[in-house]
């Protein structure tokens, strides 16, 4: 059963999560939530019910008694259309929640390695394609404490043929995360300007997938197309995706 002490562990856990949102989704008073973790109150059983399918739909496993309900967070980010800020969403949001003490791991997906040239590795000797590809362990490298990266570079480019002619290709990608995963609380993936094999892989392996977008009409032209993929891959792989969605504005001095 759902209890004060799962709800406290939860949210401390995702931080980005509004709690006056959850507030309003679930019909309970404002600033309860941040009552409750200050330990100032204490949820009743109302309280509890009201909440359990909010928190199950954001992330929360069904809690069974004498279960670890830890899971880790392993997040997409999609768009097919380049420079709306996927890899700086990535960078940003990982760095920041390393900050807060969670261990996190990013993977470049993106053949063009933008991600993982940003942050110091080019032409990395071993990257994702060999564990895709190569069955060969997931490259790790320790960027600082608590924040990892798993490299590509150019090589990656040509993996979509190999995998889509692969016997399972669309989950080669959570095989090969299958060992590492638990040795982090988020794993956020950085995925190509494009709805191929290598972004279905990176769905079919996370339990969320985030857009990001820019607000602008532009950035809505094709918006169908990434809500069908997601809806098709919750449906015939993988059912415990979620979606999120991240307008960035763009960032203008005006001095």
């Amino acid at each position: 059963m759902l209890t004060n002490e799962v709800v406290i562990n939860f949210l401390s856990k995702n931080p980005a999560l509004s709690l006056t949102a959850l507030e309003k989704e679930a019909g309970i008073s404002i600033g309860l939530l941040s009552k409750v973790i200050r330990q100032e109150r204490k949820l009743n059983d109302n309280h509890l019910r009201r909440l359990k399918p909010i928190l199950e739909k954001y992330g929360l496993r069904r809690v069974i008694p004498g279960k670890d309900i830890k899971k880790t967070k392993i997040i997409s980010v999609v768009n097919h259309k380049g420079g709306v800020g996927k890899t700086t969403t990535v960078i940003n949001l990982g760095k920041a929640l390393s900050l807060q003490g969670f261990r996190v791991l990013l993977i470049d997906l993106d053949s063009q390695g933008n991600l993982s040239q940003s942050l110091g590795v080019d032409e990395p000797e071993d990257q994702v394609v060999d564990a895709l590809l190569k069955e060969k362990p997931l490259p790790i490298l320790s960027i600082s404490d608590k924040f990892d990266l798993s490299p590509s570079d150019l090589a990656l480019a040509d993996a979509d043929i190999e995998l889509i002619q692969s016997i399972a290709g669309f989950n080669r990608l959570k095989r090969v995360l299958t060992p590492v995963k638990n040795q982090y609380d988020y794993i956020l993936i950085d995925c190509p300007p494009s709805l191929n094999i290598i972004t279905s892989c990176a769905m079919v392996a996370s339990n969320a997938c985030l857009i990001t977008l820019q607000p602008e009409i532009s950035a809505l032209k094709g918006l169908d197309k990434i809500l069908s993929r997601i809806e098709e891959i919750r449906e015939e792989i993988n059912d415990e995706l979620i979606l999120r969605v991240l307008c960035l504005p763009w960032l203008v001095s005006t001095k």
